[in-house]
């Protein structure tokens, strides 16, 4: 699923649509899926720049790198993954 959000993200085979890119790389749950999502936030690319969103999916990123591959990630409300807040 990463890799199909990597296509749409950057256009490579399909038409590019982040929107699609986002939902998939949101499923796929993955470390690397975290960081496209950070990278998508920071930059603009295809989202509206959010440094906000940036860090909680870099969190996410961490936070899955850390568990290991066998973790599950569960939503606990809209864009909300993590019980913190940056200051």
């Amino acid at each position: 699923m990463h890799n199909l959000a990597n296509m749409y993200l950057f256009g490579e085979g399909v038409t590019r649509n982040p929107k699609k890119a986002k939902e998939l790389f949101l499923k796929a749950g993955l470390k690397n899926s975290y960081f496209n999502l950070s990278r998508m936030y920071c930059n603009g690319d295809g989202v509206k720049k959010d440094m906000s969103a940036s860090q909680r999916y870099a969190l996410m990123e961490l936070f899955v790198s850390q568990q290991g591959p066998q973790s599950d990630v569960f939503e606990i409300g809209p864009d909300q993954y993590l019980l913190c807040e940056y200051g």
